[in-house]
């Protein structure tokens, strides 16, 4: 078919004789970034020589009536944006030995709905299959480090996902609004989820994540309704801001010893949430941590926490009694706004020392106790 072609040293510089179906021939090396504009409504099939080691950039980006691309054995590389935007493609045969799929190069592919990546890919690309909403199922080969930011991204068919042992990091947004996915097994040489890693999934159920994990990153599992708990790995000396926000479902959480900061609105949301267990390493919890968790009757502040923010426990309209730590140096604004069943706070330390902790303006938010327990007898809230 080489007579549909312009052919220059192996580049592919024009397309002479438009088809439905093209067999690219043996020999050509590349392809323009323009050449298959004029294909958009008319191209259904493509094959890819061997002799290509490296799809082009573009090549055949918006080609709308595409729905079939056979990858020849020997093709290393599928560029930037390839069929970004190839509505109709419904099935991609990937050859063993391709080692790269780049950026977008596959973005809001419609109508794929599976894809397998062969043994030996090495790298996929950012944001590689955003948007592609009929894809069901992943199943991604062993030697794969990483995978990349926002690759599967609004992906909200997905259902299963296959991550291999070799996967040492999970990177930001990765399976961020994917509302199918209902189970994932994080593999125990993960070290780091990053931020928005499994923000959205509103179908998930439930996760592993392993000891290996020291690092998740803001907002990481934000906005997961219906995952009813979650064991944070013991490696993890941080609770990232937002990290569980909008967790639904949470009944209870033991966060593990050895996390030092509860970041702002780590638990915001948490509408179901009943208990939770800080553990004595903790020093500082941010702004709106346990805001609007509106079921949590109680909690103990440990002595290792020297200082809160603002908002913290705001409308959580069961909160009942508080157990603050003695060694509290502030507390922010309006702190206890909107507790109206809060009728028991105590100070592990003493009258003097609560003397000394700076309170934010209103801090107090207008709750029924009027005094605290410290120490060595009561003091006034307000």
């Amino acid at each position: 078919m080489a007579e549909n072609f312009l052919i220059k040293d192996g580049v592919i510089k024009k397309v002479k004789l438009a088809a439905a179906e093209l067999v690219i021939p043996e020999g050509v090396t590349a392809i323009e970034k323009t050449v298959f504009d004029t294909q958009h409504s008319i191209l259904r099939s493509i094959v890819i020589p061997s002799s290509m080691k490296r799809i082009s950039a573009f090549a055949f980006k918006d080609c709308r009536k595409l729905e079939t691309v056979v990858i020849t054995e020997g093709v290393e590389t599928i560029g930037s944006n390839a069929f970004e935007g190839c509505k109709s493609l419904k099935s991609v045969i990937m050859p063993k030995g391709m080692k790269k799929i780049g950026y977008k190069a596959f973005y809001h592919c419609e109508s794929l709905d599976s894809v397998v990546i062969p043994e030996g890919m090495e790298q996929i690309g950012e944001y590689a299959f955003e948007g592609c909403t009929a894809l069901e199922s992943v199943s991604l080969p062993e030697g794969m480090s990483r995978i990349g930011s926002d690759v599967f991204y609004d992906c909200t068919a997905l259902k299963s996902v296959d991550i291999p042992n070799s996967v040492t990091r999970i990177d930001s947004g990765v399976f961020s609004g994917c509302k199918s996915l209902k189970s994932v097994v994080i593999p125990d040489v993960v070290t780091e989820i990053g931020s928005s890693a499994f923000s959205r999934c509103i179908s998930l159920e439930s996760i592993v994540i392993p000891n290996s994990v020291t690092e998740i990153g803001d907002a990481a599992f934000a906005g997961c309704c219906i995952l009813p708990s979650i064991d944070i790995s013991l490696g993890v000396t941080k609770i990232e801001r937002n990290t569980f926000k909008d967790c639904q479902s949470f009944e209870s959480v033991v966060i593990p010893e050895g996390v030092t900061e509860i970041e702002e609105s780590a638990f915001e949301r948490c509408t179901s949430l009943k208990s939770i267990v800080i553990p004595s390493s903790v020093t500082k919890i941010g702004d709106w941590v346990f805001n609007t968790c509106k079921s949590l009757v109680s909690v103990v502040i440990p002595d290792s926490v020297t200082e809160c923010g603002s908002y913290v426990f705001a409308d959580c309209q069961s909160l009942e009694s508080i157990v603050l730590s003695a060694n509290l140096k502030t507390i922010g604004e309006k702190f206890f706004t909107l507790c109206p069943s809060l009728t028991s706070v105590e100070f592990r330390g003493t009258k003097a020392q609560w003397s000394k902790v700076k309170k934010g303006k209103n801090w107090s938010g207008g709750i029924p106790a009027k005094r605290l327990k410290c120490s060595d007898g009561e003091a006034r809230i307000l």
